[in-house]
């Protein structure tokens, strides 16, 4: 039992990991689109596509919100149901010593083929509404990025965002710009009104012009 716990935890945990990265991968899309950036030129590690999935969740907004955790209550109840059942079939077929003959043969028998089936049907149903949900908070998760550059660049043209003095090695290019994002190699920066991606073995030195 414990076994089959830790698996179905694995499970669980695994499919919560890619549903976040899914997430952060669609929220990037729609966030860097909107400042013109390709996003296959632009890529992140693993981990930050991890964050930025789980920021998502703060401009998708409530009816999606309310959609999501409905549709995540749904599978939680039917796992539950299923593995109540699954445990209530085990204690019953360990009573009528069921496992021996199973063992002995090279074939099932018919409650066995029904058990099959009905772990086939849940775990088609539950797979299905689990791709489900993710597309459709995936469409809104792009949206939610795009949302978030048109907020970051209201707070620039507000003024509330410090720009970022950028020092080239080679001085006749040289400029002041927004920082959008960086990785481990280069950084983007939105430079009046267009989008600009440098390496940093490019850069000299960064200053921060703090108004």
């Amino acid at each position: 039992m414990k076994e089959k716990l830790f698996s179905d935890t694995t499970f669980i945990l695994a499919f919560l990991t890619s549903s976040a990265y899914v997430l952060g991968v669609t929220y990037c899309q729609g966030f860097f689109r909107e400042f013109g950036l390709d996003d296959t030129q632009f890529l992140l590690p693993f981990d930050r596509y991890l964050f930025q999935g789980f920021v998502s969740f703060r401009y998708i907004g409530p009816p999606t919100m309310f959609m999501l955790t409905l549709v995540l209550l749904c599978i939680t109840l039917t796992i539950f149901i299923y593995l109540f059942a699954r445990e209530s079939r085990r204690r019953k077929s360990t009573r009528k010593n069921k496992q021996d003959e199973i063992s002995k043969g090279n074939s099932l028998d018919g409650e066995s083929w029904t058990n099959f089936w009905v772990d086939a049907l849940f775990l088609g149903g539950v797979l299905f509404g689990s791709f489900f949900c993710i597309l459709i908070v995936a469409v809104f998760s792009a949206d939610a990025g795009a949302k978030a550059a048109i907020n970051f660049k209201n707070k620039m043209d507000a003024g509330e965002v410090s720009k970022t003095l950028v020092n080239m090695k080679l001085p006749e290019k040289n400029f002041s710009g927004y920082s959008i994002m960086c990785n481990q190699s280069q950084c983007a920066y939105f430079v009046n009104g267009t989008s600009k991606i440098v390496n940093f073995s490019d850069v000299e030195s960064l200053e921060v012009v703090i108004k």
